[in-house]
């Protein structure tokens, strides 16, 4: 599980990163970010509309908090991570690929 200092909570904090973010759309997930000063903060949300059954959800965001621990990426921003319902039929390995090659662009 990511340490609570690592996970973005505060509704505030959502809606700045909504408001002046800048967005990556991948092919099994999109990224909206704000490069800060501070630290990597990380946060996954999977909508009813993605799917409406919860043990599904849970799982999208179960998949995802693994492939950033085992990454640690240190970036330097806030991230809002939107998996889409492909991810679960998704190779841990291609999902892997793609999440790091989304990173790297966040970083340079």
């Amino acid at each position: 599980m990511l340490s609570k200092d690592s996970r973005i909570s505060k509704p505030s904090e959502f809606y700045k990163i909504k408001k002046s973010g800048t967005s990556i759309k991948s092919e099994n997930f999109s990224i909206k970010y704000l490069k800060n000063q501070e630290s990597t903060r990380v946060s996954f949300v999977v909508s009813k509309l993605v799917t409406p059954v919860s043990p599904k959800r849970n799982k999208l965001k179960r998949i995802y908090r693994a492939l950033f621990r085992e990454l640690n990426p240190e970036l330097k921003s806030y991230l809002v991570v939107y998996p889409k319902i492909t991810s679960l039929k998704t190779k841990h390995s291609l999902l892997k690929e793609e999440l790091t090659a989304v990173l790297d662009k966040i970083k340079g």
